[in-house]
């Protein structure tokens, strides 16, 4: 949390340092941007008195886009770890719900307490798409928001719109990020092929005048 929001968030090597969730928006651009939330820690055999502070956290799993899961690589047995907090979260589903299906980003934290090498080839093969970093290093913290940001912007369209050039200045932001793909001018229209979001297909077509000229395409 700190490595990509320097928040500054409470860290100390003490079970349960912090009970409370701490959120901080990230801003990679003027286009890209999500909120981070760092959650309280799993356990197994939960303490009763604890269990309502875990049911806020899980209120925050479910309300998520996607759950980055830090595993301590330092610990004795990193897959112990992971099968316990997805059995702790199992547990704290309400009876009758619907069972979590927020997609996961496995990180391996703390890679510099062990052998990399050893470490990143024992645990790539059973988990291929996970991130070993080392949350104390700069580059682990970015690469984190990375594969984060990748995830987000899996759902990204290319569309084709049309809007008047007096509205030019919507399209300001997506030069900025390298996201107009083609423009071409016709009369007093724009015609531009964009990377974006639903969000922003939306926004375009509801407030600038634009008008959608094609289908949807990869």
């Amino acid at each position: 949390m700190n490595a990509i929001t320097q928040a500054g968030v409470y860290v100390k090597d003490q079970l349960f340092a912090t009970l409370d969730a701490t959120t901080r928006r990230v801003d990679v651009d003027e286009r890209r941007r999500f909120l981070l939330t760092d959650t309280v820690g799993f356990i197994r055999k939960l303490p009763h008195h604890l269990v309502e502070s875990f049911k806020a956290t899980l209120q925050e799993v479910r309300e998520a886009d996607l759950l980055v899961h830090v595993v301590d690589a330092g610990s004795e047995d990193p897959e112990h770890q992971i099968a316990s907090v997805e059995k702790v979260l199992k547990e704290l589903e309400p009876k009758g719900s619907e069972p979590l299906r927020t997609p996961v980003l496995l990180v391996f934290n703390k890679i510099d307490l062990v052998d990399a090498e050893l470490f990143t080839n024992q645990y790539r093969r059973r988990y291929p798409e996970a991130l070993f970093v080392s949350g104390t290093d700069p580059e682990g913290g970015l690469a984190v928001r990375d594969a984060i940001l990748a995830r987000r912007l899996g759902g990204e369209l290319i569309r084709t719109v049309r809007l008047p050039i007096t509205n030019l200045g919507a399209l300001s932001s997506f030069h900025r990020t390298q996201s107009v793909l083609d423009q071409v001018f016709e009369g007093d229209l724009c015609r531009a092929t964009l990377r974006l979001s639903a969000i922003e297909l939306n926004r375009l077509l509801a407030r600038e005048g634009a008008e959608l000229v094609d289908e949807p395409r990869d």
